[in-house]
């Protein structure tokens, strides 16, 4: 048996993916999305790869703020960061007639932005 994931970096982008995959397939507003971007994006195929550069980027954020600890120190949960993140990029791609940057979205999500200070 061939292993694929052999690093805990890999391991972390594939349990991204497909929690993301997973999130997005199944979001309320998927066929809103898939009816505006589908024919843009090679249908199915096209949404896979759109998922593919969003696990890309949850997985850079994770790196760049501690690994495993990332969640911790922005206190959060891994599942709220995935489902934020799909939401908003399902919502505001709709919103705005274009797919956004992954990485762009990823940035502005709510809950990984720091607390104001009074």
């Amino acid at each position: 048996m061939t292993h694929h994931i052999k690093t805990p970096e890999q391991r972390s982008f594939a349990q991204n993916l497909a929690a993301l995959s997973a999130e997005f397939h199944t979001h309320r507003l998927y066929n809103d999305f898939y009816d505006a971007f589908g024919k843009h994006t090679a249908g199915f195929i096209g949404i896979y790869d759109l998922c593919i550069t969003m696990a890309e980027a949850l997985t850079d954020w994770e790196i760049s703020n501690g690994g495993l600890l990332a969640y911790d120190n922005a206190d959060v949960t891994w599942i709220e960061v995935v489902e934020n993140f799909t939401d908003d990029m399902i919502q505001r791609s709709i919103e705005t007639g274009g797919i956004l940057n992954p990485h762009t979205v990823l940035r502005q999500i709510h809950i990984l932005q720091p607390a104001s200070k009074p």
